[in-house]
């Protein structure tokens, strides 16, 4: 077995790439779950209850009197994710990269959706999915641009 040098910086990115999915999944996905028995799976849901019409949900939101579903399902859904742009970037930094860790991140959206969906924890909306995705690619951005001012310094 040969031994090689433990480098801490990119094993805490990895750490806390680790720790933001396991936060993301636990409350978007295991939310109301808190134990593995508590695990319900709804297989014979109809897959007319998936939204995917695109800004219905999220308009729909916008006319409600109260604007904080609205504003957490439009911004939430963003914020979420652009650290999973701006982590996984940060882990490879191949220049071609950008669209794979945004692929990933759209794969990731959907598979929390998916699972939303089966175990009913959530609703399964594109509207999600779209906003999950805008936020990788802002993470993404971000990313590159703290690369290129890193760079000048």
């Amino acid at each position: 077995m040969k031994r090689r040098k433990i480098q801490l910086l990119p094993e805490l990115k990895l750490l806390l790439f680790v720790f933001y999915i396991a936060l993301l999944v636990s409350l978007t996905v295991l939310r109301h779950i808190y134990y593995p028995w508590q695990m319900q799976f709804h297989l014979q849901r109809p897959l007319s209850q998936i939204n995917l019409t695109p800004f219905v949900e999220t308009f729909k939101l916008r006319q409600a009197p109260a604007q904080i579903d609205y504003w957490y399902n439009f911004y939430g859904n963003i914020a979420w994710f652009i650290p999973f742009g701006l982590l996984r970037r940060s882990l490879t930094q191949r220049k071609g990269d950008r669209l794979i860790t945004i692929i990933e991140g759209a794969l990731l959206s959907l598979c929390i959706e998916s699972a939303q969906f089966v175990l009913g924890t959530g609703m399964a909306d594109i509207d999600d999915l779209m906003f999950n995705t805008l936020g990788v690619m802002i993470g993404v951005l971000l990313y590159q641009v703290l690369q290129h001012a890193k760079r000048k310094h």
